[in-house]
């Protein structure tokens, strides 16, 4: 027979369970903070973004507007990206995904039909790293038709080129390919630079970047020039303020009356960077949640304890607090 517990013990258990519970709040409400900010940051975005899980699973997606998809979320979330994509844009992702189990960045390039129209995205696929672990992608999908019209127009009429270079919503600059020299830059420049075009225009391509990294972008600028065609660069820009924006650089070496420039669209990707982080920053937090949860059922223990037992175990094997929470919850150690 169990023995009844004495009135001092009632109280230090009643104690133990009110500390638990404003613990399990505290958690919840981090998460769900978390949560917040990843959606207010998913809102202001105008590209789409896929979640896949390690078996290349529709897991988590965003759009600015459902007509942005090939297929409604009810036809793709939770399948397979080979059950609900053209056989030739799969083909893609494979290789795509398979440099990301390898823990590198890819990209690529489609066409589709969407609501009627031919429609050119670049995929930029990132892999999501659990203490260095693959755990799945993310996938930022970015509307590159205005570049493809810019492309055919640049062949057709360079009357229709300039008016499409002054109107779109891209940001876009020329470069003489032997000097580095900025020829040309549209409208759209002043936002992301923080400064007149006109600045702009007649300075450095290194001029654009931070002054430390200039040397780096000089070699990069001329390593695309000798390659020629199409390329896409990761890279950081400066503003007049002196801030910093994380970008992707892409462009095309082409010919412009009779010359070769380089064109370049700029993107910025402050956002995606925080999606990112604070998709990575949740996933842990319920890592740990999780095992601490299977320890406290395992060993009838407080949670207080459980997390003790997590942080103890993870300074004993200098491993990770996270590493530690997914062997536990892989059943691959056990904590007594």
């Amino acid at each position: 027979m169990a023995r009844k517990l004495t009135y001092k013990e009632m109280e230090q258990r009643i104690k133990e369970l009110g500390e638990q519970s404003i613990k399990h709040k505290q958690v919840e409400n981090a998460l769900m903070e978390s949560e917040g900010k990843l959606k207010s940051v998913l809102l202001s975005m105008a590209d789409l973004v896929f979640m896949f899980d390690k078996d290349g699973r529709f897991i988590f997606y965003h759009t600015p507007s459902l007509s942005e998809l090939y297929l409604s979320p009810e036809e793709f979330m939770w399948k397979k990206h080979s059950q609900v994509m053209p056989p030739d844009i799969d083909k893609l992702f494979v290789n795509a995904f398979k440099k990301n189990k390898k823990g590198e960045v890819a990209e690529y390039e489609y066409c589709l039909e969407i609501g009627g129209k031919i429609r050119w995205s670049s995929v930029k696929l990132s892999p999501v790293l659990l203490d260095s672990k693959f755990n799945g992608s993310v996938a930022v999908v970015r509307d590159i038709s205005t570049y493809k019209e810019l492309e055919l127009s640049l062949r057709e009429s360079e009357e229709k080129y300039r008016t499409l270079f002054d109107n779109t919503t891209e940001t876009i600059l020329i470069a003489d390919t032997k000097t580095g020299i900025i020829l040309n830059a549209n409208k759209q420049t002043e936002k992301l630079f923080g400064r007149p075009r006109e600045e702009i225009i007649g300075t450095h391509q290194t001029d654009l970047h931070p002054p430390r990294m200039a040397e780096y972008y000089k070699g990069k600028f001329r390593e695309h020039v000798e390659k020629g065609g199409y390329f896409d660069l990761e890279a950081e820009v400066i503003k007049k303020d002196g801030s910093i924006v994380p970008v992707i650089i892409s462009a095309r070496v082409i010919s412009l009356r009779g010359n070769e420039v380089i064109q370049a669209l700029f993107k910025d990707i402050s956002n995606e960077k925080m999606v990112l982080e604070l998709k990575e920053e949740i996933i842990k937090r319920r890592l740990v949640e999780q095992a601490k949860g299977i320890l406290m059922d395992r060993y009838k223990i407080s949670e207080k304890e459980a997390k003790r037992r997590l942080q103890k175990e993870s300074r004993s094997q200098r491993k990770r607090i996270t590493e530690i929470a997914q062997s536990v919850i892989s059943s691959e150690l056990i904590l007594e």
